[in-house]
C-alpha cells in the first residue's frame, strides 16, 4: 500500500490541474541513479502496462509497475512547505540511508 498525506495529495492535484490536466493516474518508479543510489519519480500520466498495480488514494489512481513494488511497498509521501520552498519528502521502511535531497535511498535489499 501507497500512502500519500494530505498535503501530499492536495500538491499532486495541485500540479496535476495547473499542468496535466488530462491525466488519468499518478505513476510512481524508483530508477537508480542520484547519490545512494536509487531515486523516486512522479509523473502524472495515462500510459498503462500491462503489470501495472493501482492503489487508490482519496479520488487519485496512483500506478506502480508490479516489477517496482519491492522498491515502493508501504511507501509514504508527504508535502512540506519551509522558508526553501515546497518538497516532497518520502518515507520508505526499505531505505537504510536517506540523502539530505529526500529523493534519493539506498536499501540493502536491492543492492
Amino acid at each position: 500500500m501507497i500512502h500519500l498525506s494530505a498535503a501530499a495529495l492536495a500538491e499532486v492535484k495541485r500540479i496535476r490541474q495547473r499542468q496535466f490536466p488530462t491525466a488519468s493516474h499518478l505513476r510512481i518508479t524508483a530508477e537508480a541513479g542520484g547519490c545512494n543510489g536509487w531515486i523516486y519519480r512522479l509523473a502524472w500520466c495515462n500510459d498503462r502496462g500491462a503489470d501495472d498495480l493501482e492503489f487508490p488514494c482519496s479520488d487519485i489512481t496512483v500506478v506502480v509497475a508490479a516489477s517496482q513494488l519491492s522498491y515502493l511497498e508501504s511507501l509514504t509521501i508527504d508535502y512540506v512547505e519551509d522558508l526553501m520552498g515546497g518538497n516532497f519528502h518520502f518515507g520508505n521502511p526499505i531505505a537504510t540511508a536517506v540523502c539530505g535531497c529526500g529523493f534519493s535511498f539506498a536499501a540493502d535489499q536491492l543492492s
